[in-house]
């Protein structure tokens, strides 16, 4: 019984020491789209490890105010955000409608965002300043 409550009590400290992998500061920033994939098309360790040689036209921003802007290249929308990190979701609201989306993060660090949103996964490269 011992054995058992310190496996549980270790299992419950070590989830609270593990890094978050959506983090509203690594979020926030400009990010250039590389391309979108069909979910199970790829891996999100095959498209870290992927040459990118160029980027759509397609730009998002998040913004540290709750304010997305997804410039598409020949019109621009802009959204409230709101990062879930308990779950990696991102819900937006649009500003100009009542359309709502979610979207999850499924990998994030300082270079490299991944999200999914229905059935397919979007590859982001963080814009150099």
């Amino acid at each position: 019984m011992k054995t058992i409550t310190a496996l549980l009590l270790l299992a419950l400290l070590s989830s609270f020491s593990l890094e978050s992998t959506c983090e509203r500061e690594k979020l926030c920033g400009k990010w250039l789209l590389v391309d979108s994939y069909e979910e199970g098309s790829v891996t999100v360790d095959s498209l870290l490890k992927m040459e990118i040689v160029s980027h759509t036209r397609v730009k998002i921003t998040y913004q540290s105010n709750g304010i997305t802007q997804n410039n598409q290249g020949d019109y621009i929308t802009n959204e409230l955000f709101t990062l879930y990190t308990s779950t990696c979701r991102i819900h937006h609201l649009s500003l100009t409608s009542t359309a709502m989306r979610n979207v999850y993060i499924q990998y994030l660090d300082d270079h490299y965002l991944i999200t999914s949103e229905r059935g397919l996964l979007y590859f982001y490269e963080r814009e150099k300043e």
